[in-house]
Parts: structure tokens; C-alpha cells; sequence
């Protein structure tokens, strides 16, 4: 499956590509940022993961939630 993924937050990864990114059927939010690291060809270290909040379809979601019919997945810096 194809999910749009937007990062708004370029003071913590204004290398990654927004866009769409391929991942496969029962992918989590995890499986999706891994992806996205991979193809921008992006180290992110430990700490820095702590610091971003997800958004599937609007909704607030955790690293392991699953993005089956999820269309869009916003990253935002948390405060």
C-alpha cells in the first residue's frame, strides 16, 4: 500500500522527503518511518524519535499502530 506522508517539522528531519512511500498490507507508523529513513538514506539517532508525534488521517497514533486504510500520516515536532 501507498501512504502520503508529510513532515512538518524541518528542524528535525529537513532531509526526508515528503511523499508517498510504498509499505506492505499491516505496516505500522514504525514500519513507515523505517521506510522513509531507508529510501532518504537518513541516520536518525535514538533521542530525536522521542521528540516527533504522528497523525494517521487526523487522528493521534503511536509508533506501533497499524496504517492499514490510512491515506495520509502527518510528523510534527513535539514540544
Amino acid at each position: 500500500m501507498r501512504i502520503d506522508i508529510r513532515f512538518l517539522c524541518p528542524e528535525l528531519v529537513d532531509t526526508m522527503n515528503s511523499g508517498f512511500y510504498a509499505v506492505p498490507e499491516g505496516a505500522t507508523v514504525r514500519d513507515l518511518f523505517h521506510v522513509c529513513l531507508r529510501e532518504n538514506q537518513v541516520e536518525f539517532e535514538e533521542d530525536w524519535l522521542k521528540r516527533l508525534l504522528f497523525l494517521a488521517d487526523g487522528k493521534p497514533v503511536g509508533w506501533d499502530t497499524g496504517l492499514d486504510g490510512v491515506k495520509k500520516v502527518l510528523v510534527l515536532h513535539a514540544v
